[in-house]
């Protein structure tokens, strides 16, 4: 398969509710274990075409190619070290995937065995993230955006907002720095997987600082990329 256009809405973390079987309807759920955790059968695609992973005891980075609707994943760079035998079907099916869908109820299939079985995933970035600071939560009006070695960018106040809200969901006025094919509601993730001053924003990840009434986003700011500055709006 091709590597076509990456479907967005599938660019986010996402955690296995069972093993799907189409004739008939049943599920089976992952079975517990001492060694089972929060984040066990996590799955993330990536804009980039990569992914990341965790089976029931072990963490594994992938790539991933589509074409529409079809679906091919690889899986390496992992151990298969106290591995619970769910963990390693479910391993096995990663790698048999040949589609995907995204179910009306925010629910995702990964379907594999000629159609006939399936991974079914709930949206899980809540439980990649930590609880979002104090001090992120509320109203920012985007003040400028900054690129290595050229002037700062100015934007009329009011016109490009982020709401950051404790639910777990921001509301964003305009399109800069997150575009709009999502829509303008999208589920944030504050340190998602425990990476320090990062946020998640629908499938883009930023550096973030907050200094008192300024808020800094930078996408790739490490290669130069923009930062977004941002000023609180008080009420």
């Amino acid at each position: 398969i091709g590597t076509g256009r990456i479907n967005e809405h599938l660019c986010r973390p996402w955690k296995l509710i069972g093993f799907g079987h189409t004739v008939g309807g049943s599920l089976q759920i992952p079975k517990e274990g001492y060694n089972l955790r929060e984040q066990s059968f996590m799955l993330e695609f990536r804009v980039d075409g990569s992914l990341y992973t965790h089976s029931s005891t072990n963490m594994f980075n992938g790539d991933y190619s589509m074409d529409d609707q079809s679906l091919r994943i690889e899986v390496g760079g992992g151990t298969k070290v106290n591995e619970t035998q769910d963990g390693e079907t479910y391993i096995q099916a990663l790698h048999a995937a040949e589609r995907f869908e995204l179910q009306k109820d925010g629910q995702l299939k990964l379907f594999y065995n000629q159609g006939r079985d399936y991974l079914l995933f709930r949206d899980g970035l809540s439980l990649v993230s930590s609880p979002p600071p104090a001090e992120l939560l509320g109203k920012w009006v985007m003040a400028d955006l900054r690129r290595y070695a050229m002037p700062p960018t100015g934007f009329k106040l009011s016109e490009q907002t982020v709401d950051f809200r404790s639910d777990g969901f921001v509301y964003i006025t305009g399109t800069e720095p997150f575009g709009t094919s999502l829509g303008n509601k999208l589920r944030y993730g504050y340190q998602p997987w425990g990476k320090e001053d990062n946020l998640l924003v629908g499938y883009m990840y930023f550096s973030c600082r907050i200094d008192g009434d300024e808020l800094r986003l930078g996408r790739n700011s490490s290669v130069d990329g923009p930062v977004y500055v941002f000023k609180r709006l008080r009420k």
